[in-house]
């Protein structure tokens, strides 16, 4: 009679489990493309497609830099705003590139990398009616592709947290309600993320967490060296 119960109990427990895991909606598949938009023969060099964020608030950038062609332009957005810069100026394939200098209709910009590709900088960033604009960006290649992530971060304080992940790379920024910024790098091992944002003062923030499997969803905690922590979670937008 025991054995029954028991049988019983575990069959119920099993039921349970599996009735919880499927009455958990799956996160829907972002329409985003896994493939590179650098053409191949420019994946070592400064020429092709970078791809970035940005805080003030929060955005994204694209960045066409003579892939296979001669245009040289920049579409952001940031918040509710879009505007795509061009260059004029010209450069030679496989050498580096010093602010060169991007203009649009309500934004400018200065872009830097060296003949690789990489190291790859903003500065000089300017949008109309926006302060504290920062951005951080890398070249896109066949075996490192840019994904571009944003999220908004609570607890203690609360802001924006965007990163970009390329290979086992990782660059990031984020932005709190007081508006300074934190920015750094850190590594990604498997799906795991952690990043060290240096800001004003020499405080620290370490904001580590998980990569959903289809790349499009992520989430973690953070921690301030002034000890403030929270949570964070967001999406991929490019």
């Amino acid at each position: 009679m025991n054995r029954i119960i028991i049988s019983v109990f575990l069959l119920g427990i099993i039921f349970f489990t599996a009735c919880t895991k499927n009455d958990t909606p799956a996160l829907p598949k972002l329409n985003f493309t896994d493939t590179s938009e650098t053409k191949a023969f420019l994946d070592t060099t400064n020429f092709g497609v970078y791809k970035g964020v940005l805080t003030g608030t929060t955005g994204r950038i694209k960045l066409y830099f003579n892939n296979g062609d001669t245009i040289k332009k920049a579409m952001i957005t940031i918040d509710s705003l879009s505007d795509t810069l061009v260059c004029t100026q010209q450069f030679v394939i496989g050498q580096p590139v010093v602010a060169a200098f991007f203009q649009g209709r309500i934004s400018s910009l200065t872009f830097t990398t060296d003949a690789t590709g990489k190291n790859a900088s903003l500065d000089n960033f300017i949008i109309t009616n926006r302060i504290n604009v920062f951005g951080v960006l890398a070249h896109e290649s066949k075996t490192d592709l840019v994904y571009c992530y944003e999220s908004k971060f609570t607890g203690s304080e609360r802001g924006n947290f965007n990163f970009i992940s390329y290979g086992n790379q990782t660059q990031g920024l984020a932005i709190n309600v007081l508006g300074q910024t934190f920015i750094g790098k850190g590594l990604l091992t498997g799906k795991i993320f952690k990043l060290v944002l240096n800001g004003p003062l020499n405080i620290q923030n370490i904001f580590q967490g998980g990569i959903e499997d289809t790349k499009d969803y992520f989430s973690g905690s953070w921690i301030k060296s002034t000890n403030q922590s929270g949570v964070f979670s967001g999406t991929r937008t490019q």
